[in-house]
């Protein structure tokens, strides 16, 4: 193979030196200019610094050619150091809370049923460290108290004259308003009147609609124990892949994936997650978020779903997490779970035998570690709550194995049948809470949380060989959260809250893949060996929530106004080993991806900035919930200075102040109706808008550094059999064994893409959707309600990018037939119909603008679905939760493709109960431009009831839609020319890709999954051991969950099929 210089990107390890530390670019032949980069980029240099400052100090990376050390038993090591951490926090750190929390409120009338104004109404409980919570009922004899912890309630009424009456065991979620009226009889108040009477499971006031778990349902159903698998389980709720391509979960098979959450056809960038109402999205991705939540240092999860109010700017899947606090007891639980490939089943049948499955996705091993304990430092003063946990998976991957050959040269893929491909991730996790009531008025409090993880083989599966998955690593993951709550009256609120997160991802690749190692790709079938396609990378990210609100509460009308702010910074390093990405059709090299790295970039956000109004007015059964928005999102982008590498000199960037100036004033406003004024049944109405969710990928998409051309293919055809492309790659035309590049402003200081002002500045400009619900919600009996509901979503603003060097008759249409193939829906003799090939006089020009759509045309991304469900909680801890959606995400742009002139727009959405994406083919072609996926319900049951014997048994029940099947079928110039009427534009060498099956048409068997739970307890005086013996997929089945999509030999051979039958034990000692 022919020497190329290669880089490595290394940050530095942050220690003082005569020079700024930062990163360090160095060749093969080991010049080592580490400091040169940071010699031209000063600002950059002081945000690594003052990172350090801040606590993000990373171990060094190690230069590639040495050794990436694999965790093994210095992961004990760690997580000790994390249940110490927490443990120090505790103890050493004075601090804060902020309560997420629900209400109670009613109307007090004499024995004549005339109102009683003057009535003092007090909520208890020991969720509050305050001990009580007061109001007085108005003129109207309506009183309402808020901002109660989640917890179970006494409320007691008393006034002059009349007999006190008190009401207990009313039990509160977040965002919930139980409905307590009451009435008085005269007598003495001395005299008190206890009222027997069930919790209210009907919200006759909020219109939010959410799905509340709590950590009783949490300890007792079967399940992963991650805020993902345990969302997973609320109907219409489905897993969208981030990390990890497979979203099913059997008993713990997912891991701490990250996964977001979407429902009712929300996207990936508009899932949020939250502690205590503020956000905890690390900047990577959208709201991604860098956190998995442990479980045991969570009082419950709230998954809001619909309705979202106006103090959040997105409106899909949010998850509030509240966290314990402690109490005026010691309390505290240990936790622990095993299984291993002896305990489970195989599920490979004769079906899958022969689609090509010859391994499961069965585990090998995997685990959960988890300590909490809380108590009193003083009673009603001061609380802490601390946890540790230490988690992880070891997956056996269908039909991957060790490559044999890995780093042979050539490059060859031999798997090694013996050896099973092992898909390895475990994650430590620490945090303290303190809660500190000051006074009668104030109350303070803190969390911190710190974690470390590794996923040390990223997407390793049957179309990526072992030795080309990435190891991915947060060395840096630490959020400190403080807030002030004061109930300065019992009308008047104050709260405020802040955060600070620092988060670092690094990803690298294996310890046999070094600076020269180069990525292949077959085309035939997807698979990635050899090396991962990235060599090493990273990205850091500094974030800054608040927010701070004043609520002013009257018996019939709560108004509240406050803000929300979020800054931060993202710093991204990107590399590719060799710089270049080789792929081979059947074994024969084609074309080769030429890189210019490494490089770095930085985003800055400025302000997103939230000031909202909201106002919930009851009027006798009529309760109006009016709110609004408004937002502004500033984006900016530094100057930037980056040193010369291989095929790009130095290069220098002016700074982007505005990137975005978006602003935005959203409506939400929904009516809730009691229908029979009893609190039993509410009719509720809503519609609001809401905004695409957003961080800095604007200002990553726009940075010039990656907007220049940092990447282009070459056709290559190996004619000296060296498996190397034997050329110039300065020379962007045909020479030697490499034809011309589709980018011929590659290595040029400039860039291509430019963004049309109007899509960044402005009122209005920002993606955006609005969301309208109908439903109806009513008690059934005691503890048992039901929820219908209509929902609708609508997404506006779509961006389009236009290649401004193309015209329309640039191109030249062509169909080609289908393949003789039983499977493809359309039949043998059909062909594939307006497809288009750009000239070959134009290929190579870009000239890019992103616009909005309507520009154009036309475009529509809409979801209509239906919603039912059931919560029952029935005497004797008898639970049944679960219902039934169904709904469907229609797309249509095909008034836009067709006056687009680049073959780079996609369009990607989400069918109902899917996370597939459609991609379009663009240009002039109208191809697959109208999406209609079938309506796909979804099913899902949980609950518990109690045996004989101290023995309960818990169960969860799924029935959802297989995945999408589509056929991408690379062909050769040779195959096209015949209908083309020429060679594609990319030469004789060239390939392309056409997909033979419309998105939204053709979809696996659905996945049915049974997952069971027997425990047994124990109580010892206050110490209660219950043990669990779970059965996951107790049916064995053996759904396929992935499939390969590329058309070919392995078209549709599954990569991933539902793990066997397993059985897990665990134990929980509660004390």
């Amino acid at each position: 193979m022919t020497n190329v210089p290669t880089f490595c990107v290394e940050l530095g390890d942050f220690q003082p030196k005569n020079d700024n530390p930062g990163i360090a670019l160095s060749t093969a032949e080991g010049d080592d200019p580490c400091h040169r980069l940071f010699r031209t980029n000063s600002h950059l240099a002081g945000m690594l610094s003052r990172a350090r400052l801040l606590g993000l100090g990373p171990r060094s990376l190690v230069r590639p050619g040495r050794s990436v050390r694999q965790e093994g038993s210095g992961v004990e090591n760690r997580a000790i150091r994390f249940a110490a951490a927490a443990l120090m926090v505790v103890v050493l750190v004075p601090a804060v809370s902020f309560a997420q929390s629900g209400g109670i409120s009613g109307t007090v009338k004499d024995a004549t049923g005339a109102v009683l104004p003057g009535v003092t109404v007090e909520a208890a409980s020991p969720a509050l460290i305050e001990k009580v919570r007061s109001a007085t009922t108005d003129g109207q004899g309506q009183y309402r108290i808020v901002d109660l912890r989640p917890g179970t309630y006494t409320v007691t009424f008393t006034l002059p004259g009349f007999s006190s009456v008190k009401r207990a065991g009313i039990e509160l979620t977040t965002n919930f308003t139980a409905t307590v009226n009451s009435e008085l009889k005269v007598g003495g108040v001395e005299e008190t009147i206890t009222v027997s009477g069930s919790t209210p499971v009907v919200d006759v006031q909020n219109v939010i609609q959410q799905r509340v778990v709590s950590k009783e349902i949490v300890d007792a159903i079967p399940s992963g124990r991650t805020e993902q698998t345990i969302g997973a389980l609320v109907p219409g709720i489905q897993m969208q892949a981030v990390s990890n391509p497979v979203t099913q979960d059997v008993g713990g098979s997912t891991g701490d994936m990250r996964q977001t959450l979407g429902i009712h056809g929300s996207k990936q960038s508009d899932f949020n997650e939250m502690i205590e109402g503020v956000s905890m999205n690390a900047m990577t991705g959208f709201y991604t978020g860098g956190m998995n939540m442990d479980t045991g240092a969570v009082q419950e999860f709230s998954y809001e779903i619909g309705a979202i109010t106006a103090e959040r700017p997105t409106g899909a899947v949010l998850v509030n997490i509240i966290p314990r606090e402690g109490g005026n007891r010691f309390s505290g639980s240990l936790f622990s779970a095993y299984a291993s490939r002896n305990l489970q089943a195989d599920n490979i049948d004769d079906a899958l035998i022969a689609r090509g499955v010859s391994t499961s996705s069965n585990l090998d091993k995997n685990w959960d570690l988890n300590g909490s304990v809380g108590g009193p430092i003083k009673n009603d003063k001061v609380w802490f709550f601390a946890s540790s946990r230490y988690w992880g998976y070891n997956n056996l991957v269908a039909n991957a194995f060790i490559n044999k050959t890995a780093g042979s040269n050539p490059p060859v893929y031999t798997p090694d049948l013996n050896q099973q491909a092992i898909d390895d991730s475990w994650l430590g996790s620490a945090s303290g809470r303190l809660t500190y009531q000051a006074n009668s008025k104030n109350k303070f409090g803190l969390f911190l949380i710190d974690q470390g993880r590794c996923l040390c083989h990223q997407n390793v599966s049957a179309t990526t060989a072992p030795e080309a998955a990435r190891q991915a690593r947060s060395p840096v993951n630490h959020l400190m959260q403080g807030s002030w709550n004061a109930p300065i009256t019992s009308k008047l609120l104050f709260e405020a809250a802040a955060q600070r997160y620092l988060f670092q991802q690094e990803y690298f690749p294996q310890g046999t893949v070094n600076d020269t190692t180069l990525s292949v790709v077959e085309q035939s079938t997807g698979l990635n060996y050899n090396a991962p396609q990235q060599g090493r990378f990273r990205h850091n990210s500094w974030i800054y929530n608040y927010r701070a609100s004043v609520s002013y509460v009257t018996g019939g009308n709560a108004f509240k106004t406050g803000f929300t702010l979020q800054r931060g910074d993202r710093q991204y390093i990107g590399n590719v080993y060799g710089n270049l990405n080789l792929q081979v059709l059947n074994g024969v090299p084609r074309t080769v991806t030429v890189n210019a790295t490494p490089y770095v970039y930085l985003m800055h956000l400025n302000r997103a900035l939230g000031i909202f109004a909201q106002d919930q007015w009851t009027l006798k059964r009529l309760t109006l919930n009016l709110g609004v928005r408004f937002d502004n999102h500033v984006e900016s982008i530094p100057e930037e200075h980056l040193p010369a590498v291989q095929f790009y000199g130095p290069r220098d960037y002016s700074a982007i102040s505005d990137v975005t100036n978006w602003k935005d004033l959203d409506p939400r406003l929904g009516v809730s109706y009691d229908v029979f004024g009893n609190g039993k049944t509410a009719l509720k109405a809503t519609i609001g808008r809401y905004l695409q969710g957003e961080t800095i990928q604007f200002a990553a998409a726009m940075n010039p550094v990656n907007t220049a051309v940092n990447s282009v293919n070459r056709t290559w055809t190996d004619r000296n059999g060296n498996f190397y492309p034997d050329c110039d790659f300065s020379n962007l035309f045909e020479n030697a064994e490499c034809g011309q590049a589709n980018n011929l402003n590659f290595g040029k200081p400039i860039t291509t893409t430019q963004f049309d002002p109007a899509i960044r500045q402005g009122w209005g400009k920002r993606g955006y959707n609005w969301e309208s619900e109908v439903t109806i919600s009513h008690e059934l009996m005691s503890r048992v309600s039901i929820n219908a509901g209509y929902y609708r979503r609508a997404y506006g603003n779509f961006l389009v990018v236009d290649n401004q060097s193309f015209a329309p008759s640039d191109y030249t249409f062509y169909n080609f037939p289908l393949p003789a193939d039983s499977r493809l829906p359309a039949g043998a003799g059909s062909s594939v119909v307006g497809l288009a090939d750009i000239s070959p006089t134009k290929f190579g020009q870009v000239n890019n603008t992103v616009t909005f759509a309507s520009s154009y045309g036309r475009q529509f991304d809409h979801y209509n679905g239906f919603d039912v469900s059931i919560n029952a909680r029935l005497p004797r801890n008898v639970l049944l939760l679960g219902g039934v959606s169904v709904g469907r995400e229609e797309l249509n742009n095909c008034d836009v493709v067709g006056k687009v002139d680049n073959l780079a727009t996609a369009v990607t959405g989400l069918a109902a109960g899917t996370a597939a994406n459609y991609s379009g083919f663009a240009g002039p072609s109208s191809l697959y431009c109208d999406i209609k996926p079938p309506f796909q319900p979804q099913v899902k049951l949980q609950g518990r009831h109690p045996l004989p014997w101290g023995i309960d048994f818990a169960a969860t029940f799924q029935s959802v839609p297989g995945p999408q099947i589509l056929a991408n079928y690379a062909l050769t110039s040779a195959q096209v020319a015949p209908y083309l009427g020429r060679n594609l534009a990319s030469g004789s060498g060239g390939t392309t890709t056409i997909g033979l099956v419309a998105p939204g048409t053709l979809y696996g068997d659905r996945v049915y999954q049974v997952d069971a739970r027997i425990s047994r307890s124990l109580k010892l005086g206050g110490t209660k051991l219950r043990g669990n013996v779970d059965l996951y997929n107790l049916l064995n089945a053996n759904a396929v969950l992935l499939q390969n999509n590329v058309f070919g030999p392995k078209w549709q051979q599954p990569t991933a099929v539902l793990p066997g039958r397993l059985l897990k034990l665990s134990a929980q000692l509660d004390f």
